[in-house]
C-alpha cells in the first residue's frame, strides 16, 4: 500500500513525458489525451502544458476559458498570476486585468517583481494612469536604494512611453543611476536619448547613447539600433556605415524587429529593411491583433491560380499606402481576398473591383469555414518584401483608390471655380511627439483666406479651439464640409479629397488618400529624414509627392512660405510634382 502514491507519482510523469514528445511532432490530439491524464495529477506542470496544447488545438479564444480555469486550478500560484496577466495584457482585456490585481496584490503585494510586472502590463493596453499607481506602490514598499532607483527609472520610462516628458524629466532628475543594473541604466539612456531628441538637441541625445554601444548587456543590440538611428539624425543616414556595423547589426537577432527595420528603411537599404519588417508581429511594439489561419502566410511562393487573404494592420494611412501593392497580387495570378475595418471597405471595394473586400474577421479563424479554402495569407505591410525592395519598383504617376466621380464634379460645381486647395494642419492623434510635425490652424490662416483660392478643410477631425476661431472668420465661408464625416465615411471623403486641385498637410490618413489618388500633396513634419518610408529619398516614392518640407529649426512663417512657394508652382504648372523642380 506504501508504494500507491508513489505509483501514481510516477505515473503522472510518464504522462506528462508522452504528452511533450507528441506536443514536439506536433500531434496535438494525441498530445491532449496524455497532458490530460497528467493534469489529474493537480500538478501545475501538468495543467501549463494541457492549457498550451489546448491553446494550440483551440485557437486564442479559448483563452478566456483557459484562464479562469487554471486560476482557479492553482489561486496561490505566482506563475499563473503573471500567465494571466500576460494574456490578458495580449488582449487588452483591462477591467479583467483590474480583476486580477485587486484579488492578487493582497497575496503579492509586497513582491516588488509583481508590482513592477502588473504596472508594466498595466501601461502595455494603455492604462497608464494605473500602471503608474501601481509604480507608485511598488516604489512606497522599496526598502533598499538600488530597488528605489531601478522602480524610478521604470516609471519614467513609461512616462516616456506615455509622451509625458515633463514629469519623466523630472524623475530621471533625482535618480541615481551610479546605483542601479547595467540593464536599467540602458533602459534609461534610451528614454533621457528621446526626451533630448524631443527638443531638438540630436547630439546630446547621442552623446546620451554611444557610451552602452559597445558595452555587453541583454540591451545592446537595442542601443546599438538607437544610437545608429541618432547617428543618422545628426549626422546623416549615408554616414552611418562609417561608424556602425550595419552587416552586423541585420545579422544580429536580437533588438527590436520594428527599429531594425526603420533603421534600413532609413538608410534606403530596402531588402533589409523589409527582411526585419517582416518580424514586426513579434514585436512589442506592434499594436494591431494578430491574426490566426490554417493557411499558411505567404512567402513568396508562385500565386498564379491561388487564392490568398490580405489582413488589415496599423493605421488608416499605413493600409492606403501598402495598398498600392494589391495590384502587384492581381498581376502575379492570384485571386485576393481584402479584409479592411469597416470605414474602409466601400473605398477599397470600388477601388479593387478584382478582390473580394469585406470587413476584417476575427482573430482566430482556424475554425472558421469561410477561411477553409484560402491557400495563403499575408498582413498588408509584408507585401513590400516582394514587390518593392528597390526604388525602381516603385510605379510613377499611378492612381490606385477610386471614389464617387459623380459626388466630385458636384463639389466642384458647388465652389467658386478658384483653385481648390486641402489643407490638413494636425491628426487627430495628439502627441509630444506627433505634435512637432504639425502646424496651428492660425499659422494657415492668412493663406486659407487668400482669395484667389477655394480652401477645402481635410481636418478629419476639428477640435472646438480650432473650430471656434472658423467660425469668427467670415471668410472661411464653407471651409468645414459638415455634410461629410472624414473620421467614418472615408468613401465620400475620398471624393471630397479628389476635388481638390491640391492638398496641403502633414502626414494623416487624409494626405494618405490623397497620395492614392495621385493628387499633387505638399507634405510637411518635423524631420523628413525621420521619415523611415522615404527610404532616404526626401520624398514618398508611393506616393507621388514632392520633397518633404521640414519644420525642425524654423519658424512657422517660414515654412508656410515655403508651402505657399511650393504649392503655387504646382498649381500654376510650373513644377514636376515628383521632384517639385521648375
Amino acid at each position: 500500500m506504501s508504494r500507491a502514491p508513489q505509483f501514481k507519482d510516477q505515473a503522472w510523469r510518464v504522462e506528462l513525458r508522452k504528452a511533450l514528445r507528441l506536443a514536439r511532432q506536433s500531434q496535438w490530439k494525441r498530445a491532449r489525451r496524455h497532458a490530460k491524464l497528467a493534469a489529474q495529477s493537480g500538478r501545475l506542470r501538468a495543467d501549463v502544458l494541457l492549457f498550451a496544447i489546448e491553446l494550440q488545438l483551440d485557437g486564442v479564444e479559448r483563452l478566456k476559458d483557459l484562464i479562469p480555469a487554471l486560476r482557479e486550478r492553482h489561486p496561490d500560484s505566482l506563475f499563473v498570476t503573471l500567465l494571466a496577466a500576460r494574456v490578458y495584457t495580449f488582449r487588452s482585456d483591462r477591467e479583467a486585468m483590474l480583476a486580477l490585481i485587486a484579488t492578487q496584490l493582497p497575496k503579492f503585494g509586497d513582491n516588488i517583481v509583481v508590482l513592477s510586472l502588473f504596472a508594466d502590463y498595466l501601461c502595455t493596453i494603455d492604462d497608464g494612469a494605473a500602471g503608474l499607481k501601481m509604480l507608485s506602490l511598488a516604489r512606497s514598499v522599496a526598502t533598499d536604494e538600488r530597488t528605489l532607483n531601478e522602480l524610478i527609472v521604470l516609471e519614467a520610462t513609461h512616462l516616456v512611453n506615455l509622451q509625458r516628458m515633463e514629469d519623466a524629466r523630472e524623475l530621471f532628475m533625482v535618480a541615481d543611476l551610479s546605483v542601479v543594473s547595467l540593464i536599467t541604466q540602458c533602459m534609461a539612456a534610451a528614454s533621457i536619448a528621446r526626451i533630448l531628441a524631443l527638443d531638438g538637441e540630436d547630439e546630446a541625445a547621442l552623446e546620451t547613447l554611444m557610451p552602452y554601444v559597445d558595452i555587453a548587456s541583454p540591451h545592446q543590440a537595442e542601443m546599438r539600433i538607437e544610437a545608429a538611428t541618432q547617428y543618422g539624425l545628426v549626422h546623416g543616414f549615408d554616414r552611418v556605415s562609417e561608424r556602425f556595423d550595419l552587416a552586423a547589426i541585420d545579422a544580429n537577432h536580437l533588438g527590436d524587429p520594428i527599429n531594425k527595420a526603420l533603421l534600413f528603411f532609413r538608410v534606403g537599404d530596402l531588402e533589409r529593411g523589409w527582411k526585419h519588417y517582416l518580424y514586426r508581429l513579434e514585436s512589442i511594439f506592434f499594436n494591431s491583433p494578430l491574426r490566426y489561419f490554417n493557411a499558411p502566410m505567404w512567402a513568396g511562393q508562385r500565386l498564379a491560380g491561388k487564392k490568398i487573404l490580405v489582413w488589415s494592420e496599423q493605421g488608416v494611412g499605413d493600409l492606403v499606402m501598402f495598398a498600392s501593392m494589391i495590384e502587384d497580387l492581381r498581376a502575379a495570378g492570384a485571386s485576393v481576398v481584402l479584409e479592411v475595418p469597416t470605414k474602409l471597405v466601400e473605398l477599397f471595394a470600388m477601388s479593387f473591383r478584382f478582390a473580394l473586400v469585406r470587413v476584417s474577421g476575427p482573430a482566430d479563424v482556424r475554425h472558421h469555414p469561410a477561411y477553409a479554402d484560402l491557400d495563403f495569407h499575408v498582413p498588408i505591410g509584408s507585401l513590400g518584401l516582394y514587390f518593392r525592395t528597390e526604388l525602381s519598383s516603385f510605379p510613377r504617376r499611378r492612381r490606385w483608390l477610386s471614389c464617387d466621380l459623380d459626388l466630385v464634379e458636384r463639389l466642384r460645381n458647388e465652389g467658386n471655380g478658384r483653385p481648390r486647395v486641402g489643407f490638413a494642419w494636425s491628426s487627430g492623434k495628439r502627441n509630444a511627439v506627433r505634435d512637432q510635425s504639425y502646424l496651428d490652424l492660425e499659422d494657415l490662416l492668412e493663406w486659407i483666406e487668400d482669395p484667389s483660392i477655394e480652401p477645402v478643410c481635410l481636418n478629419y477631425r476639428v477640435n472646438d479651439e480650432d473650430r471656434a476661431l472658423i467660425a469668427s472668420r467670415p471668410a472661411l465661408g464653407r471651409f468645414l464640409n459638415v455634410e461629410i464625416d472624414q473620421w467614418n465615411d472615408l468613401y465620400r471623403t475620398a471624393a471630397l479629397i479628389d476635388s481638390c486641385d491640391i492638398v496641403v498637410g502633414a502626414a494623416t490618413s487624409n494626405t494618405a488618400i490623397a497620395g492614392g489618388l495621385n493628387k499633387p500633396v505638399v507634405l510637411f513634419m518635423y524631420n523628413p529624414a525621420r521619415a523611415a518610408f522615404a527610404f532616404a529619398t526626401g520624398t514618398y516614392p508611393f506616393y507621388n509627392w514632392i520633397p518633404l518640407v521640414a519644420l525642425k529649426d524654423r519658424e512657422p512663417q517660414e515654412v508656410v512660405a515655403d508651402l505657399r512657394t511650393r504649392a503655387d508652382q504646382l498649381l500654376a504648372g510650373l513644377s514636376d510634382p515628383t521632384t517639385g523642380q521648375a
